[in-house]
C-alpha cells in the first residue's frame, strides 16, 4: 500500500521526488494500528463510506 501510493503521489507531484530523493524514501518502515473503541461496527464502515465521498 505505502510503495503504491508513494509512486502515485510522485506521478500526481513530480516535485516531491526531487524532495525525498535527498533521504531516499517517502514513507517509514513502520505501521500504525488502532482500536475503534466502543462503537458499532455500522458506524465504522459508514464512517469509511463516508470518507470515500471526500476523494
Amino acid at each position: 500500500m505505502k510503495s503504491i501510493s508513494a509512486i502515485e503521489m510522485f506521478k500526481a507531484y513530480p516535485q516531491l521526488k526531487q524532495f525525498y530523493s535527498r533521504c531516499g524514501v517517502l514513507w517509514s518502515r513502520g505501521y500504525f494500528v488502532s482500536t475503534v473503541g466502543h462503537i458499532s461496527e455500522a458506524a465504522v464502515k459508514k464512517y469509511i463510506e463516508e470518507q470515500k465521498d471526500h476523494e
